[in-house]
């Protein structure tokens, strides 16, 4: 038998990278055993906020996976606020392709844990790329992907993004440093892959490090080969990252004709708002002193990054770049002076949520905390065999602090404080006797260490805090394992002064935090398991009635926003961050508010502003007046829903809601035409019958030449929807005068994601109104007796679609036709085809000069 051939080194590396995305993914699976649910059980957990991510997104991936199953690419989104597009909506993520595996497969739990794993290992590829040890490529890898962000974010589409981060850093690193087209093409790859995420801040920051990374990684690479020429340096780059964003065109053009048209949260000057100096302890103890927004990357990735800091002694270096991007881009979110006038930037301004930022910034912490664990190394290999232990003990301490994190935030029990304080002990004493004997600071110690680790920084993200005991065992796991291991071995306080007064002032922060913050108690809330019997009663008496098409209005609690499209009924709610703006303008004239998002903005302007001011302004009181509503109402039901007094309104009925749906008593109607249908687990159905059809045909047509002039028309009490429609210029035909009859009908005989086709009869000219969202790409045609021609399409009722009819029988068809996305997949076309050429040349002359 004949002996297996050697591992060649690039046989090595990839048994490598199958080695550590196989421990990554373990990893995550022990540690996150909640998400190896089944989709099913993810998806029926009982509501906390109505709002949680599973239920915002989720039922998009089941609309795209049922299109996507009969051969048609969800483009429109009929199910949600009388129509909107998706993917012009970045959040949709319809092309991420790790989305195949609910698409295909519902496999939501393996994406989470994937994305988690992939975020680690593409941190530790590049951490291994520029020449780091592997166990530090771990320690960065796990401060990565195993910090709070990733993890705390994973079921969001941001994360699609941000778990790339890294990937753009290697791609970009390998075509600086070795080029040729297949490393470049593997970086416009990755950027498009970036594009494609899901959200577009992300996408910005992402970009921006990526981008600002190139320039430094030119400027080190050109150090140390100065011969290396300038055009892969410099300008290489910058065409990759241009032919990244053109292989997503038709992602991100359907996306840029959106956003002028779209109402969105991210208002001008939200880059204003700032962490609270808490965000500093939040980088190291995650979710410890209760910050909204998790950007920690634990103790020990944060220890070695400073050490790496003050290691740096050149500029021109990768250090240098991450030191300096996390002070601008940190000082940004911290709100210190100056880089927080950065945030008066348009283009900050209006993607500058804070928690956006944070994943740049961790990634970065990250690889600091890689190349400082192996500077640390060094240096305490050095001091070890000098017989001086105290970096043994600095490696105790982030051990014991890790211990301290998890400890804190993990099991309220006094019991489980004894137990992870022992277990910490027992650790830092295996930690010096390796030392002792190995006389380095050596493996086991690291292991360790980064046992420690991954239970702070992970473990903290999703259980409850604990007591008061739980807290004061945590301070004491944080200290004595210091003054025990420090203290005998460096007599002199000076060294370990400074740790000691930093732990008391933290366990004196955390125990007012705990004072001053206490539980909330729990909600009575509906189990969303009835939901389907519900449902199908709706179905049931839909079906008897046979009205034509119809919309629902769900209350909070009852059906959160977005979950009609897994019942394949059509809310006119919607829980996301952009909407048509015409739609959501005529949703707050039904609840008579005005934009109060201006208001808000107005308060911001001229004044620095803490998270908490922000969130006092923009979510528990944004209109200015003294509410009960909790913050979920507040804001995502009454920007995108419809308040409860309003639910009996003339313009409700207009937008075809024939089912309210409510979870407790309803709201006291007074409306003959409104009738309970349906009472069963708590649910009760009120069925409207003043509820319009989907498409109806008027003649008496008023123009209102400006928006206000518009909104106050509609709301007037003499404004009957039925009889009268609200356009915004002449319409350029005569409609006829007759008062409409029962010979003048409309009704929609076939409605798809992409097309909808409407039956009209009329005596005279009228205007065919179809109360579906006004929006560009759609177009109209009619099939009658003279043949089919195109119709112009004009705004109706400030936010639908009315086009105008001649007398007699004829076919509207509407389809959605959106220019943008074709011209954004023949621009991909075109990118991918240049590269290919490129490709092809390249072996091509490869093959003559070998011969």
């Amino acid at each position: 038998m004949s002996e297996p051939a050697p591992l060649t080194p690039r046989r090595f590396r990839r048994i490598e990278w199958l080695i550590a995305f196989a421990a990554f993914w373990l990893l995550a699976v022990f540690v996150y055993p909640a998400y190896t649910l089944s989709s099913e059980t993810l998806f029926l957990r009982p509501w906390v906020d109505g709002m949680s991510s599973e239920f915002g997104f989720y039922p998009w991936d089941r609309f795209i996976a049922d299109r996507l199953a009969d051969g048609e690419l969800p483009l429109w989104n009929p199910f949600e606020a009388a129509g909107a597009p998706l993917v012009a909506n970045y959040q949709s993520s319809v092309f991420y392709p790790l989305q195949l595996l609910v698409y295909a497969f519902d496999a939501v739990d393996a994406l989470l844990l994937l994305k988690i794993a992939l975020a680690a290992l593409f941190t530790y590829r590049y951490c291994r790329l520029i020449r780091l040890s592997r166990i530090a490529s771990v320690v960065g890898a796990l401060g990565f992907g195993f910090g709070t962000y990733v993890p705390a974010y994973v079921n969001q589409p941001h994360s699609n993004v941000e778990i790339l981060i890294p990937l753009v850093l290697y791609a970009t690193a390998a075509f600086v440093r070795f080029g040729g087209p297949w490393r470049f093409g593997g970086g416009m790859v990755a950027v498009a892959l970036v594009a494609l995420g899901g959200h577009p801040e992300s996408m910005f920051y992402a970009l921006l490090f990526g981008s600002l990374y190139a320039l430094a990684e030119a400027a080190v690479a050109r150090g140390a080969a100065p011969d290396m020429p300038a055009t892969r340096a410099w300008v290489g780059p910058a065409v990759m990252f241009a032919g990244g964003l053109g292989l997503a065109a038709f992602q991100i053009l359907p996306f840029l004709e959106y956003l002028p048209r779209a109402w969105h949260i991210h208002a001008p000057g939200v880059g204003q708002i700032h962490h609270g100096a808490t965000g500093l302890v939040e980088l190291a103890l995650p979710r410890i002193v209760g910050a909204d927004f998790p950007i920690g990357v634990g103790p020990v990735v944060l220890a070695l990054a400073g050490f790496a800091v003050i290691g740096i002694r050149r500029l021109r270096s990768r250090g240098a770049f991450f030191a300096a991007f996390v002070l601008v881009i940190g000082g940004l979110m911290l709100g210190i002076w100056p880089f927080r006038e950065l945030g008066r930037l348009p283009v900050i301004g209006e993607s500058g949520n804070i928690k956006y930022p944070g994943p740049v910034v961790t990634c970065a912490l990250a690889v600091l905390g890689a190349i400082g664990f192996d500077r640390l190394r060094a240096a305490a290999e050095v001091a070890a065999r000098a017989r001086s232990f105290y970096a043994v003990a600095l490696g105790y301490a982030a051990l014991a602090i890790g211990g301290a994190a998890w400890l804190a935030a993990s099991r309220p029990a006094i019991d489980a404080g004894a137990v992870a304080l022992g277990a910490g002990l027992v650790l830092g004493a295996a930690a010096l006797v390796a030392a002792r004997r190995r006389g380095a600071f050596g493996s086991t110690t690291l292991a360790l260490g980064l046992a420690s680790y991954a239970f702070a920084s992970t473990w903290t993200l999703r259980l409850p805090s604990a007591g008061v005991a739980g807290w004061a065992i945590g301070g004491a796991a944080l200290v004595l394992p210091l003054v025990a291991c420090a203290w005998p071995r460096v007599p002199r306080l000076g060294l370990i002064g400074p740790p000691l007064v930093a732990a008391a002032l933290l366990v004196t922060h955390i125990a007012t935090d705990v004072v001053t913050h206490p539980a909330e108690g729990p909600h009575e809330l509906p189990d969303p398991a009835n939901v389907p019997a519900v449902v199908q009663a709706i179905r049931d008496d839909a079906a008897r009635r046979d009205d034509g098409p119809f919309r629902i209005l769900g209350v909070p609690y009852a059906l959160p926003a977005n979950q009609a499209t897994v019942y394949g009924l059509e809310d006119v709610r919607s829980c996301d961050a952009l909407y048509v703006e015409r739609y959501q303008h005529y949703l707050n004239a039904v609840n008579r508010l005005t934009d109060y998002r201006g208001a808000f903005m107005e308060r911001l302007r001229g004044r620095h502003m803490t998270l908490a001011d922000a969130w006092q302004m923009l979510v528990a009181d944004p209109l200015g007046r003294s509410t009960d509503w909790c913050a979920f109402e507040t804001v995502f039901f009454k920007r995108c829903g419809i308040v409860p007094e309003r639910f009996d309104d003339a313009l409700v009925d207009l937008l075809g809601v024939r089912y309210l749906l409510y979870y407790g008593p309803p709201p006291p109607i007074t409306d003959a035409d409104h009738s309970v249908i349906h009472d069963e687990f708590g649910y009760r159905v009120v069925y409207n019958r003043g509820a319009l059809p989907r498409a109806f045909v008027v003649r008496d047509v008023e123009v209102c030449a400006t928006r206000d002039a518009l909104v106050d028309r509609l709301v007037a009490s003499d404004f009957r929807p039925a009889r009268t429609a609200l356009v915004e210029a002449p319409l350029g035909v005569p409609l006829g005068a007759a008062p409409i009859g029962d010979a003048d009908r409309a009704r929609v005989v076939s409605r798809g994601a992409h097309e909808v086709v409407v039956d009209v009869q009329c005596r005279e000219p009228s205007l065919l109104v179809l109360t579906d969202t006004y929006y560009p790409g759609w177009q109209a045609t009619l099939a009658g007796p003279a043949g089919e021609r195109s119709l112009d399409i004009v705004p109706t009722d400030l936010a639908f679609r009315g086009v105008v009819v001649p007398a007699g029988e004829q076919r509207v068809v509407f389809r959605y036709r959106p220019v943008p996305f074709r011209v954004g997949v023949w621009l991909a076309l075109g990118v991918l085809a240049a590269w290919v050429a490129w490709v092809a040349r390249t072996a091509v002359a490869s093959r003559r000069s070998t011969s």
